[in-house]
């Protein structure tokens, strides 16, 4: 079995070779390091095989040389690696080396399973500021859907590595973790992202109560919150029908923002149509 695992000229005979050899190595021990060296062989459905097959109480140093295959050329190969990585590194944080190779994996989908094992082994905070440091915007979208399925209320701090994002896609990512949640978000952040969106303006509305707090705001905030005063203006100004109790206390909500939106900025606020 050992010729035909090493020495067969075609790697579909060696692949099944090393599969016996696997389960002969179980009662002789003798086997493990050959089976190790099969970790190299040049036929991927070799080293498929013997991921797939890998007992989970294999031997630490065949764990080891398995998962070394984690930037393996071939695809099918990496996959498994993800895939089997408790039995292959057990518990715990990644590697560094791994998390490298996560970051540069070229194929979404197994990234974006990379990711899953990130956050899922360490939380999402390590995930988020790795990404933040790339200039790959798919990457961030990914890792905010990635916190948001494992950790979906999780902190400003681990967001905001991404908050400060200059695409808009990423921006909306980051807003919709906390649209529910909008007093653990940044009253600065909050007021410069939805300066930028109208159509956001129910939002801006939810931001009353903490405006009333502040007595001051830097020109930066002052400039959102007029553009969000524009918005609200142009609204009430629309003509919608006074009757409608929804529409009446939507009209409060706005004029209760307006008051705020004055006091802060203590100049009129124009219409954003202007």
């Amino acid at each position: 079995m050992t010729a035909l695992a090493t020495g067969d000229p075609d790697g579909h005979v060696r692949a099944t070779a090393c599969q016996y050899l696997v389960r002969l190595a179980s009662s002789d021990a003798a086997l493990w390091d050959t089976v190790r060296d099969r970790f190299s062989d040049v036929d991927a459905v070799v080293r498929e095989t013997l991921l797939l097959h890998l007992p989970d109480d294999a031997p630490e140093r065949l764990s080891a040389a398995a998962a070394r295959l984690f930037d393996d050329p071939s695809r099918a190969v990496r996959e498994l690696v993800v895939s089997r990585l408790d039995v292959l590194i057990g518990p715990g944080a990644l590697p560094e080396a791994m998390k490298d190779c996560a970051l540069a994996e070229s194929v979404a989908e197994l990234r974006r399973s990379w990711f899953a094992a990130w956050c899922a082994r360490e939380g999402g905070q390590g995930l988020i500021a790795a990404v933040a440091r790339t200039p790959h915007q798919e990457l961030a979208l990914e890792a905010l859907a990635c916190l948001e399925a494992h950790e979906p209320l999780a902190p400003w701090r681990v967001i905001e590595p991404l908050a400060h994002s200059k695409a808009g896609e990423v921006l909306d990512q980051v807003f919709s973790l906390f649209r529910e949640r909008l007093d653990e978000a940044p009253l600065e952040w909050l007021l410069r992202y939805l300066a930028g969106r109208r159509r956001m303006l129910w939002y801006a509305t939810g931001l009353t109560v903490r405006l009333a707090s502040r007595e001051t705001l830097d020109a930066g905030e002052l400039a959102a919150l007029r553009a969000i005063g524009g918005y609200a203006l142009d609204d009430l100004a629309s003509g919608a029908d006074e009757y409608d109790p929804d529409v009446q206390e939507w009209e409060a909500d706005l004029k209760t923002l307006l008051v705020e939106v004055r006091r802060l900025c203590g100049e009129p606020v124009a219409s954003a149509s202007r």
